[in-house]
């Protein structure tokens, strides 16, 4: 968190911090830092990505109230499964969106489900049938064709249907080639 410029940061309208699980040392800071962040500039937005938890433990007690702090949170299926310690998609979409104000789950090639916290609509967009060469990448290429579409949408909740096929759509070009 150290090497963070934070005034550099807050001049932005949204900032995404991606593999969250892959970097302990910020585990604590985080909330700090989104905190400082906010207070920098009120109107930005912060998304997350916590990407894959090699320990295989999930619900970190450091990791619930951090979500309090994000606007968007877009795990995949798995990771929203282990974070949410729930069975099915549609009940970690309602666990996560208790903290996270838009949670995003993608499904791989079943396309991607949303939910925001002050709605109990859950938004399901399928994924168009393509020939996947290499699925790496597909949730990065998701995450930002979903903030680009969203943030040049003015973060609006009616065009989430609208960003989510964008994003299903970017994610799966993405495995279509090397």
């Amino acid at each position: 968190a150290q090497h963070l410029d934070l005034q550099q940061l807050s001049k932005n309208d949204h900032v995404h911090f991606g593999g969250l699980f892959n970097i302990p040392e910020f585990w604590l800071s985080f909330p700090g830092v989104i905190r400082q962040l906010k207070l920098l500039n009120p109107s930005l937005t912060v998304s997350l990505d916590t990407n894959y938890d090699a320990s295989q433990i999930w619900r970190h007690e450091w990791l619930l109230p951090i979500l309090d702090l994000v606007d968007v949170f877009l795990p995949n299926d798995d990771e929203a499964l282990g974070i949410s310690a729930t069975d099915t998609v549609d009940q970690a979409l309602n666990v996560l969106s208790r903290y996270a104000k838009l949670v995003i789950v993608t499904l791989g090639d079943k396309g991607a489900k949303a939910k925001l916290s002050d709605s109990e609509e859950i938004t399901h967009v399928p994924s168009p049938k393509v020939n996947v060469v290499d699925a790496c990448g597909a949730g990065d290429a998701f995450n930002s064709a979903f903030l680009k579409i969203w943030l040049a949408n003015g973060k609006q909740k009616s065009k989430l249907s609208e960003c989510l096929r964008y994003a299903v759509r970017g994610g799966a070009f993405a495995v279509t080639n090397l």
